[in-house]
This record gives C-alpha cells, sequence and structure tokens, in this order.
C-alpha cells in the first residue's frame, strides 16, 4: 500500500488543519441554513423583504460556520493525536451520528421538554455529531489532503457546486414558501380600486396618550415642559387647529396590540383574536393595508415597539415596507441567535426605538421619489413608560418608581407623583417635536398638500386620580375615561372641516373613514363594524352607537373589567364586584357610582352590554412563554 494511500491527517501541518476547519465550516454553514428553513416553517416567520428572509438564514449560517471551523481546528489539533493510529468501526459511528443528530434536531425543536437547557443540549450534540463524523471519515479527508494540486482543485470545485445547490434550494425554494405577501387569507381576496385624484394617507399612532394632555384637549399651556409658553404639544395643536378634533373617541381595550389591531380591522377584539400583546392577527381578516395595497397604493410603516414586528403582531400584512426594530426578534427563537450574551443583543437591538429616528425612517421612505399614492402608518412608543425627562439628564421614571409610590405619604409621595407627571409630560413634546420632523419631510417632498393626516392614541394612562390603587398610577389597566378616551385628529385643510366633534366615536371607525376620504373603494364584503365618519365631520348626522371597552389584560393589577360607553353614560363590570355606574356629564371623574340609586339604567345597560359581546368567543389565545413575558415586563405591562 503506497504511502499515498495510508497518509493520515497530520496535526502539525497548517495547510492540513484549515483543509479540516474549513470542511467542519461547511458542516456549520449547512446546518444554520437547514435550521433557519426549518424555524421558519415551523413557526410560520412572515418576511417582508429579500433582505429580511436572506437575513434569518445568514445570520444563523455565520455564527454555526465560525462554531465549525472552530471545532474542526480543535478535533484536528487535539483528538486526532490520540486516536490517529487506532481502528474505529465504521458502523458503531455512523449509528452514533444518527442518534446524535436526531438529538440535535429533537433538543432544538422540541426545547420545551429540556426546558431552558434544551439549546445547549442541542449545541453539544450537533458538536459531537461533527466530531464522530469526522473520525468515521478522516481517512477519506487524509486522502484528500493528499491529492495532487490540480485534483484538490476539482474536488473543490464540487463541494462548492454541492453548497451553492443546498442553498438554491433551501433559499430559492423557503422563500417561494414563506415569503410571498401574506394575503387576507386563502379565500377571501382584498380587491380594491381608487378614483382618479385619490390622496396619501398618514396614520400616527402614539402610544400611552392621554387626551387631556395636550393642548387643544384644554391641558394650560404654562404646563411647559420646555419653558417656551407652546405646552406640551404644539405640533398636534396646530394640526387640531386646521382640522377636525373629536371629543369623545373611544378604544375598544386598553391595550397597545388589541387597540392597534382593531384601528387596522374596524373589529372589536374579541372578534379579530389579537386579545394581548405579542399574538399575531388572524389571517382571516382583511386589514386597512391590504385594502391601499390591493388599491394600487403604496404602503409602509414604521413602528417603534419589539411586539408590533411584522412576524410578532401580523400586523405588517399589506404593507410593502415595514420598518421595525430590525431582525432581533425573528433570531430571537434561534438557537444560534441564543449564543450571544443578552447583554449584547439588547445593546445592539433594543425593545424600543426613540420616536425621532422612527420618524427620520418614515420620513426618508417618503422622499425616495416613488410617486405613487402612499398610506404609511407611523407608530411612536414614547410617551410609554418608562418616562424620560427629555430636558435634563436626570433618571427615568420607571417601574421602582411606581413601587416606592405605595410606600410613602405626605410630601415624598406629592413629589414624586408630581415627577412622574413632568416627565410624562416631557415625553409628550418629545414625540410631538419628532412628529414635527415628520411633517415637514412630507412637505420637503412635494407631498403635504395632497396627504390626510390623522392622530391617534392606542389608549390613555393613569396618572395619580385618588380613586386608583396606587399599583396602577401611571399605567394603563383600568376602564376608566383617562385611559380609555384618547385623542383623535384628522388634518387635510380643503377636505376636512375645521372644527370640534363632540359625538361619541370608536377608533375602529378610522378605517372607514380613510378611505372614503381618500377616494378608495374597498371590498364590500369585509365584515367590518366601524363606520365612516365623513357625514359627521362635515356636520351631518350621526346616529351612536354604545362601545364596548376592555381593560388591559397585561395590568398586573388583577384588574378584570369591561365597561359600556353609551349615552354619557359608562356601566362598568368586575369579576367579584359590584356593578358600577357613572354620569359621565355630571360626574366625568368616575367618582359617584349610581349603580344602585338608578338601577334601571343600570339594568338596561348591563343588557346591552349582554347583547353586543353575545356570539364572542371569548378565547383566550395562548400564555406568553418566558421570553416573552420579561420582554413585557421590561416594559411594565407584566408585573
Amino acid at each position: 500500500m503506497s504511502s499515498r494511500d495510508d497518509r493520515v491527517l497530520r496535526p502539525s501541518r497548517v495547510g492540513d488543519v484549515l483543509f479540516v476547519a474549513a470542511v467542519s465550516g461547511a458542516l456549520g454553514f449547512c446546518s444554520g441554513v437547514g435550521e433557519s428553513v426549518v424555524r421558519a416553517l415551523q413557526q410560520s416567520f412572515y418576511f417582508n423583504t429579500t433582505r429580511s428572509y436572506g437575513s434569518f438564514l445568514a445570520v444563523p449560517a455565520f455564527w454555526y460556520t465560525i462554531a465549525g471551523a472552530a471545532l474542526g481546528a480543535l478535533v484536528a489539533l487535539g483528538v486526532l493525536v490520540f486516536i490517529r493510529r487506532r481502528r474505529v468501526a465504521p458502523t458503531a459511528m455512523a449509528v452514533c451520528a444518527v442518534v446524535l443528530l436526531i438529538s440535535y434536531w429533537g433538543s432544538i425543536f422540541r426545547s420545551r421538554f429540556f426546558g431552558s437547557l434544551g439549546n445547549s443540549l442541542g449545541h453539544l450534540a450537533m458538536f459531537a455529531t461533527a466530531l464522530v463524523l469526522f473520525i468515521v471519515t478522516r481517512r477519506l479527508i487524509g486522502k484528500a489532503i493528499a491529492l495532487e494540486p490540480w485534483e484538490r482543485r476539482r474536488a473543490l470545485r464540487w463541494g462548492v457546486m454541492v453548497v451553492l445547490v443546498f442553498v438554491l434550494v433551501a433559499g430559492v425554494g423557503g422563500w417561494a414558501a414563506l415569503s410571498v405577501p401574506v394575503g387576507p387569507g386563502d379565500n377571501l381576496p382584498v380587491t380594491a380600486s381608487r378614483t382618479d385624484g385619490a390622496l396619501n394617507v398618514l396614520l400616527i399612532t402614539i402610544d400611552t396618550l392621554r387626551a387631556d394632555r395636550l393642548g387643544c384637549y384644554g391641558y394650560p399651556l404654562e404646563r411647559d415642559p420646555r419653558s417656551d409658553g407652546l405646552g406640551t404639544s404644539p405640533v398636534l395643536d396646530g394640526l387640531a387647529r386646521e382640522g377636525t378634533r373629536f371629543q369623545s373617541a373611544i378604544v375598544p381595550m386598553i391595550a397597545t396590540d388589541p387597540s392597534l389591531a382593531s384601528i387596522m380591522t374596524s373589529l372589536y377584539p374579541a372578534e379579530h383574536g389579537v386579545l394581548r400583546n405579542a399574538v399575531q392577527l388572524d389571517r382571516g381578516h382583511v386589514t386597512l393595508a391590504e385594502i391601499f395595497h390591493s388599491a394600487g397604493y403604496r404602503t409602509g410603516a414604521a413602528v417603534s415597539v419589539w411586539h408590533l414586528n411584522g412576524f410578532v403582531s401580523g400586523l405588517s400584512r399589506g404593507f410593502g415596507d415595514y420598518f421595525d426594530r430590525g431582525f432581533h426578534d425573528r433570531f430571537g427563537r434561534h438557537s444560534a441567535w441564543r449564543r450571544l450574551p443578552g447583554d449584547a443583543r439588547d445593546s445592539m437591538f433594543a425593545l424600543t426605538r426613540d420616536a425621532h429616528a422612527t420618524c427620520e425612517r418614515a420620513g426618508q421612505w417618503l422622499g425616495d421619489g416613488d410617486e405613487r399614492p402612499f398610506f404609511l402608518w407611523v407608530h411612536l412608543f414614547d410617551p410609554h413608560r418608562s418616562y424620560v425627562c427629555h430636558e435634563s439628564d436626570a433618571a427615568p421614571f420607571d417601574r421602582d418608581d411606581v413601587e416606592r409610590l405605595a410606600g410613602l405619604e405626605g410630601e415624598e409621595l406629592v413629589e414624586l407623583a408630581a415627577r412622574g407627571s413632568r416627565f410624562y409630560d416631557s415625553e409628550i413634546r418629545h414625540a410631538d417635536a419628532a412628529i414635527g420632523g415628520l411633517l415637514e419631510a412630507a412637505r420637503q417632498a412635494g407631498k403635504l398638500s395632497e396627504t390626510i393626516v390623522v392622530v391617534v392614541s392606542d389608549h390613555g394612562e393613569h396618572m395619580d386620580e385618588a380613586r386608583l390603587q396606587r399599583a396602577q398610577w401611571f399605567g394603563h389597566s383600568d376602564v376608566f375615561e383617562e385611559a380609555c378616551r384618547v385623542p383623535l385628529m384628522i388634518w387635510r385643510p380643503g377636505l376636512v372641516e375645521v372644527g370640534v366633534v363632540s359625538e361619541q366615536v370608536s377608533t375602529m371607525d378610522i378605517g372607514p373613514t380613510l378611505l372614503e376620504l381618500a377616494g378608495v373603494v374597498g371590498p364590500a364584503d369585509r365584515g367590518w363594524i366601524g363606520r365612516s365618519m365623513v357625514d359627521l365631520i362635515s356636520g351631518g348626522p350621526w346616529a351612536e352607537v354604545p362601545l364596548v371597552i376592555d381593560a388591559n389584560p397585561h395590568s398586573g393589577t388583577d384588574v378584570e373589567g369591561r365597561a359600556l360607553r353609551a349615552g354619557g353614560w359608562k356601566f362598568v363590570t368586575r369579576p367579584g364586584s359590584s356593578a358600577e355606574l357613572y354620569d359621565l356629564e355630571s360626574d366625568p371623574d368616575e367618582l359617584l357610582s349610581l349603580a344602585h340609586s338608578d338601577n334601571c339604567t343600570a339594568a338596561a345597560m348591563s343588557g346591552e352590554l349582554a347583547r353586543i359581546v353575545h356570539g364572542w368567543s371569548g378565547e383566550e389565545p395562548p400564555e406568553p412563554d418566558a421570553e416573552t413575558r420579561e420582554k413585557l415586563r421590561a416594559l411594565g405591562y407584566v408585573h
């Protein structure tokens, strides 16, 4: 037998070690891409762009390639020194490799059987698999090393071709299967059209904004975080002066994702299925963005908090461009991404984005030269707690401060509560300035004059109302007015009347109103319950309807309320408590319940509430996993 045939790996040779590292790195690359495709299929991820899908493939492939190459080099330098002369049974090693591969995939994709240890066990199995496979094939690798240079080049070409075919099948096939823009459902095609001269639409939603903290809703200008006499909201006040402001706009739930999904679908949360944050919108419901997209609009969105990411919320459907915080949450459940320390991940991709950064990104999208009419949604997370004082470098007012409130009395309590209130005002002014920058970007792009601007909040915020438990201060849990009544204004001079609408409306009415104002005709059978407010804006008749409001399921304060708001009255029910009834005209602060003294009105509203919710499934979505709960806790949703 020739020395060439008997040649085995010599770990001392740098070229041989590099060759072994390359082989092991290629194995890691294929494992990373393969796991990405399987995870995407298993978890039904939605990728808006080729870049997002490519990143989902590339990041794990990169980490697995590095890990595989490092493993190969270590094996070549160390382990084989001790086993190079020993005989190894190939059959036994092959069986061992199969068992380890099954362990790898099983622990990664069924990690709930192993808890938090699942990913670590999976990677140990993968590395052991690579080692065993190398032991089995080391003689073949040794022979490959001994080839003549031209023979190596030919073998390398074949190897590259094999890898490229694998990537082509995984990448193109996976893209075709997963990344075609998601429609409203297999049996619900969206058909819409637009009239000549259709207008642009800019929808701005601001998280946790109370109506009564804006100057246009009566907040004193002297309560000014910048001491410039302009109050908390000069930009929004200007829009309100030149457009229509709604005095009694009501949200269907005191939670971000359910409330926003109701704006996009014109349905109650119990109907569209998003009953808490980080629950994906059911694909069977047509969204506002899908209708605009079908009508030939250019659609885009820029959001500022992790649980509005497209694959988490499902609200990216219908948007051609959806700018969330990046791809962190798509990788969050990927075992490769978990190899990064948590602090490093959070520093690269924070849970939230500043209002100015979000508006700047949206402004860039507006100014890219595309002349099609557009529908743009921008969601700002400010002024959600933790509150930051943008006029100083003071520490934020956060969850720890809220917890301190429970043990304080007298001047200390008043001082800390006043600090939180000031910081909240500062956050509003910060978001207001960001909106001003976005409107200026639209003006510079020559598009503002042909754009309908709508500003609304997803819910309000409790402050230091005396009727609340202190655990509810500086949060949004209950169905009281400061949380369920939100600012709403629609602006477009020459199209939208200037004035104030006092009639009760719902944020679910926004979608139908925008379609009619913009000149878009959507599908007639979309099943929405919201109504167009165009006639109301122009002074026409409006039949108020009772509106149901649900409490925040993330409150952490044992608040499980549901309210009915109708005809100037509010009726509130809570499990295990007596019903409450408030006359909002004479008691706007909801201090005196009339449920016992006016039991006829209470009984009538109780019956109406039961009638509206009749037929709702009431089915709760699955409880969030530990990682999702931790993110929600970091934002103050879960205690």
